[in-house]
């Protein structure tokens, strides 16, 4: 009988041998992975047991290297390893927690020894947001209005907060805005209740019973997210000419500011000493309008 055997993602040599030891001596083989991007080639083409994920790995992985683990890290039993600089020890986290807890290495490759080794293929799912109605399969009458948070050419996730919602039961799914409203037949795959982490609630489901019109019409719509997600709004900036960079410069361009809002360095600080404020006087002017031509500002709160 082969040994169960799970998936070890490691970019250090000497903490794989670490962890590869520890399995070993346990009864488990290992298939050593240094990238977080060979794993659906793997799962789609060995059975495993499980996941162990180096704990730097996942850290520095990227948004988008997370988002494809998802299927694998929900499919298979997973979990985070590190390793205690004071005492070398292992240390372990579970991932996701579909197939059963585990504080420790004995606990977690206790739930892998009981889990049937099987395949992950690799997800299309693409971050398509579509009104749905959900029906539960025994009251038509009262669908669940929805919206989908991923869809893919096999199934989507449905937002919910519906606490009858368990794994393998039958709902039936309508997409107000495809052309043919015909209900699609879907199972239940996975849940994610409601404040049980600080994830989006809902359900995973697979199509079961989908007409081809309404395939061809979902493969289209993510084909043009994908699309724009790969090229991105574009927005060109203005160029200035040099027609206008000597337009800028002519007195009559320049702004004003509103009375009381010049620059900051020009401004009255409040509280400060009043300045002169002169005007131009003749100098053949009378003696008294030349005086009278400097006279202080009044002072901004009335004291000295």
């Amino acid at each position: 009988m082969n040994a169960p055997t799970l998936i070890l993602v490691a970019r250090s040599e000497s903490r794989t041998q670490t962890y590869r030891e520890a399995l070993e001596l346990r009864g488990f083989a290992c298939q050593p992975a240094t990238e977080l991007k060979d794993l659906p080639a793997l799962t789609c083409r060995s059975l495993f047991n499980g996941v162990l994920l180096d704990m730097p790995i996942i850290t520095k992985a990227s948004t988008a290297e997370k988002k494809q683990l998802e299927d694998i890290l929900k499919a298979l039993p997973s979990a985070y390893l590190n390793i205690a600089p004071a005492t070398d020890s292992i240390k372990l986290l579970m991932a996701d927690n579909h197939h059963g807890t585990a504080r420790s290495l004995d606990e977690f490759l206790a739930l892998c020894n009981s889990f049937t080794p099987r395949l992950v293929r690799p997800n299309d799912r693409v971050p398509l947001h579509l009104n749905a109605l959900l029906f539960d399969g025994q009251h038509l009458d009262q669908p669940e209005q929805t919206v989908t948070l991923n869809v893919s050419s096999q199934g989507c996730f449905l937002f919910s907060t519906h606490p009858a919602h368990l794994p393998g039961r039958q709902v039936k799914v309508r997409f107000v805005g495809l052309t043919d409203p015909t209900l699609i037949s879907c199972t239940i795959r996975w849940v994610r209740p409601w404040g049980a982490c600080h994830q989006m609630p809902g359900i995973g489901v697979t199509f079961e019973q989908i007409s081809t019109s309404q395939q061809t019409q979902l493969s289209e719509l993510t084909a043009s997210l994908e699309a724009y997600q790969a090229t991105g709004p574009t927005c060109t900036q203005p160029t200035q000419t040099a027609a206008d960079a000597s337009d800028a410069t002519r007195p009559e361009a320049a702004t004003t500011d509103p009375p009381g809002e010049g620059p900051p360095a020009a401004r009255q600080p409040s509280g400060a000493p009043a300045r002169q404020r002169s005007r131009s006087v003749p100098q053949d002017a009378p003696a008294k309008d030349r005086v009278q031509s400097s006279t202080a500002l009044p002072l901004q709160n009335g004291t000295a």
